[in-house]
């Protein structure tokens, strides 16, 4: 069902019969209802369906971050949608049809809070079934607090999987030992942190620990 916000032939949003009205860069489009084609898709279509659907898993898996990560201020765009457009233009390589996820590149969270200096993981020396992440702090940085919370994302592209702790650390800790679930064992995975204030009004942006193959 559409929805009239203003007058009869503005700001028309939903489904209108055959016809479905939206905001595209602002603007109210009316159009007819796209209706799904019969054509086989070309290796560029079918290349920008994996890229897309490859960011938007990762983005559904963190959406309590990425609300965090990616505050708008507009009612017109989302956190959600504002991660998948920035990731789709800041976090893919290549030409295509053979554009590909940089994971290195992807980003949950963008925000002033400090970051942290030399982030690392590696598997944990005493359990299999934990990393070992370290951080340093910025010592001459003073928005940098003690107290900020650090949180920790891994995400397993074989299996699509996302795995993160919230707030369990302070940024004084310099190190913390993170369980995985058992089916990560053998497969690569991709590994972010980021930094939220206490009040959890400040955010900083996320930063990619590394890539390593959990053994």
């Amino acid at each position: 069902m559409g929805r009239l916000f203003a007058g009869p032939w503005m700001d028309v949003r939903g489904k209108v019969g055959n016809n479905v009205g939206r905001y595209v860069n602002g603007e109210n489009i009316f159009a007819v209802k796209p209706h799904k084609s019969n054509k086989k898709p070309t290796l560029i279509q079918l290349n920008q369906q994996d890229v897309f659907g490859k960011v938007t898993s990762m983005v559904n898996g963190w959406k309590d971050l990425i609300a965090e990560g990616f505050r708008t201020g507009s009612s017109r765009q989302s956190p959600r949608n504002a991660a998948i457009e920035y990731n789709l233009e800041k976090a893919i390589t290549g030409k295509a049809p053979n554009r590909v996820l940089d994971y290195s590149a992807f980003t949950f969270s963008r925000g002033s809070l400090p970051g942290a200096q030399n982030v690392k993981v590696i598997n944990s020396l005493d359990d299999p079934y934990f990393l070992t992440f370290t951080w340093s702090k910025d010592s001459n940085d003073s928005e940098a607090k003690d107290t900020d919370f650090i949180n920790f994302m891994i995400h397993c592209p074989s299996t699509g999987r996302n795995t993160k702790l919230i707030k369990v650390v302070e940024r004084s800790a310099l190190t913390l030992e993170m369980p995985i679930p058992f089916d990560y064992s053998g497969k690569q995975i991709e590994c972010y942190v980021n930094f939220m204030s206490t009040d959890g009004l400040k955010v900083s942006d996320s930063q990619y620990a590394g890539s390593l193959l959990k053994v």
